[in-house]
């Protein structure tokens, strides 16, 4: 398990979006008042980002349903989206973008949350699955104990709620990086390697079937000419 790298890509990236997971759900109220947003407002981006969780998981798994074989890319659009959204949410000043911007953050949670355990099918046998995924959600749990702090410190340096979301944005986009390499990896590299053990196995069967063909004239024309 620990020899495969796709897994070992999969822990890693599940490591550094962990310790960030939450860092936009936690920090946007104190980012929406640090500019001057009523509590009101507030609560809506709130519900508006948890209801968007809720569709980003039934959407891209829709996805996934149509198109299984992109399933990596698929959840690294899902993490693309929160470091989009993490990085653009402190240009927002109104409520409306505000808004937009929270939507779009539980659009990128729901499906990084729902395809997680979906990766450690595609990447591991079926044996191995529930401890596998189990380590990485050791990994992960790890990572929030000492992501928020990081977060929190962050913001404390740079004395804005700020800092946090252009630290969790960063480390999305690794994550994000991440996961595409292990797209990369299961889509293309194990699909040409497909081929070659394809073609080694018609080019084997066929020199097989050749040197019995062989073996068959050769013992007609052993009983022609004792006849």
């Amino acid at each position: 398990m620990l020899r495969n790298p796709d897994f070992i890509l999969y822990i890693a990236s599940s490591f550094i979006i962990f310790a960030v997971a939450y860092v936009p759900a936690t920090f946007l109220p104190d980012l929406m008042h640090e500019f001057k947003k009523s509590p009101k407002e507030v609560y809506i981006c709130l519900m508006t980002m948890g209801l968007c969780d809720l569709v980003g998981r039934l959407l891209f798994g829709a996805f996934v349903h149509k198109m299984p074989r992109y399933m990596p890319f698929i959840h690294s659009a899902g993490v693309m989206l929160l470091s989009l959204s993490s990085g653009l949410i402190i240009l927002s000043r109104s409520f409306g973008t505000f808004l937009i911007m929270s939507g779009i953050l539980g659009l990128g949670l729901g499906c990084y949350a729902g395809m997680h355990f979906l990766m450690a099918t595609l990447l591991l046998p079926l044996d191995d699955v529930r401890f596998g995924y189990g380590i990485a959600l050791t990994f992960g749990g790890i990572a929030l104990v000492t992501g928020m702090p990081l977060a929190g410190f962050v913001t404390d340096s740079v004395k804005s709620e700020i800092g946090a979301f252009i630290f969790s944005s960063v480390l999305f986009f690794i994550g994000c990086f991440l996961e595409c390499i292990i797209g990369i990896r299961e889509i293309f590299w194990k699909t040409s390697t497909e081929v070659k053990s394809r073609y080694n196995s018609a080019t084997t069967d066929s020199d097989i079937k050749i040197q019995k063909d062989v073996t068959v004239i050769n013992s007609v024309d052993i009983e022609t000419t004792y006849m």
